[in-house]
Order: C-alpha cells, then structure tokens, then sequence
C-alpha cells in the first residue's frame, strides 16, 4: 500500500514538474534559458567584473525607467550551445524566417516569459526585437512559417547608427552593449544616469523583471527553479522506494531473532 502511495505521489511530483517547461528545458543556446528570469546573459568567457557590474546596473535602470529590455552577449560560437548557425548573424535580413537572426530566435524562446524588448549584440553588430512570435499557418495543405513582430523600426534605426563593437573581446561587446542600451533608453524618451546604482548584492544579472511590466521585482536572478524542489522530492521518493524492502527484510529479521530468543526461553 505504502508503495502505491509513494508511487502514485512519485508521478504526481514528476507530472507538475514537466507542467513547468519554461524553467525545465535546457536549450542548445544559454541565452535562452537564462533570459527567462534574468535580465543580462553573459559570454561563457566571463568580461571583467567592473565591466559586468556597470552593464548590470545600466540595464536595471533602464527597466526601472520604463525601458522594458533584456541583454544576451554572444562573444563566441561557444556561447550559442548547439545553434552555432547564428553566429555573427544577430539581425538577419527582413523578418521572415530562416533570415530572423538570432535575436528572432531568441525572441521566440523567451516569448513565454519575456515579451518586450530583446537587445543582442556580438562582434557583427547588434540585434534588436521586441516580443515577437512565430506561427505555422497552412494553406491549401502547404504549411509555412511566419513571424509577427511588434513595432522595431524605430530600434532598428537607432542601432543601425551605431558603431560595430571595437573588438571582439567579452569586455568589447559589453562596452557596446552599454551604448546601445543607452540609445534605445534616449530614444524611447528617457535619459539613464551615468553612474546607475549597481543592483543588489552586485550581481551580474540583475533583478527578475516580470513579463508584465518593465518593473523588477526583489527576487533573484540566481534563485532556485521552482522546477528543482520538485526534482529534489522525486529524487527522495526514489530513495525511499529503494530503501523499502530493505528495511522491511532487516525489520522481519529482527521479528525472527526475537522469536528465536522467545522460544529458547
């Protein structure tokens, strides 16, 4: 009985789990997963901790201004997973499929989450979108792909006048990171401080920013996946089902040796 409970608890936990997607999965590409409740993703080749700090603080402040944006730096084909394609490609070319970029396809792995603005930026250049999703549409029995982009022209203008990266360094990219957050921020009306106040704690990633709004919240980008507790309980359900005919084996030896002792007397 105790084991059909325990199992039965086992598949609940691990159902609820699978129900959670969007902190489970573990996409070819980091960004993508990291993005999804953090507002910076960093090069695998970390820049310096000053350079991270100040991007760190820039980017909170410019949600905290009401300039809703998330940042992914990819320095190298390392820091795109399994989806190396998109290397050096952050914009593509128009917006229809497969000539998205990667900021399209980022977009499209965060939109679950994250549906306001998504700055890329690599040693190309930069890549801008703004919630946008794609959706497979047949017709007369010919299936094509499409993108629905919310309004970018004016983003796209901004940063097509920026200068390309000055390097190809971690703390390169970050630099220009910082520039083009700063023209995005001026053009949508709102001018950041020069030295923002570092977010809490001196994190690298800043605070979690709700889908919702452009406002963050006081949780932490590095807190544990709701996902996890549920692993940790099916992994203790797992040991306890284990342990189970152990403990009964030793607790119906213990009843014999008592027994025995019973009869000699």
């Amino acid at each position: 009985m105790v084991r059909k409970v325990s199992m039965a608890l086992f598949a609940a936990l691990l159902a609820v789990g699978l129900a959670h997607p969007s902190h489970a999965r573990a996409d070819g590409d980091p960004c993508s997963d990291e993005l999804l409740f953090q507002q910076v993703c960093y090069p695998s080749n970390p820049p310096s901790q000053a350079a991270k700090e100040k991007l760190s603080a820039l980017v909170a402040a410019a949600n905290k201004a009401g300039v809703p944006i998330r940042v992914g730096i990819i320095q190298s084909k390392i820091d795109l997973g399994s989806d190396p394609a998109w290397w050096n490609n952050p914009q593509g070319i128009g917006s229809i499929p497969p000539n998205t970029g990667y900021s399209g396809f980022l977009d499209e792995e965060i939109v679950s989450e994250w549906k306001h603005g998504l700055l890329v930026v690599m040693p190309a250049g930069y890549g801008y979108r703004n919630g946008g999703t794609l959706k497979i549409t047949s017709k007369n029995g010919i299936a094509s792909i499409q993108e629905k982009l919310n309004p970018v022209a004016k983003q796209w203008a901004v940063l097509a006048k920026l200068p390309k990266p000055t390097g190809g360094s971690s703390d390169d990219l970050v630099a220009a990171a910082e520039t083009a957050v700063r023209a995005l921020a001026k053009q949508a009306g709102h001018t950041l401080p020069a030295n923002p106040k570092p977010v809490s704690g001196g994190g690298s990633t800043g605070p979690i920013v709700t889908a919702g709004n452009g406002g963050s919240t006081s949780g932490s980008a590095s807190s544990f996946p709701l996902t996890g507790v549920f692993v940790v309980a099916a992994l203790v359900l797992v040991g306890f089902l284990v342990a189970i005919p152990f403990i009964r084996r030793r607790h119906i030896a213990g009843l014999e040796d008592d027994d025995e002792e019973t009869g000699q007397h």
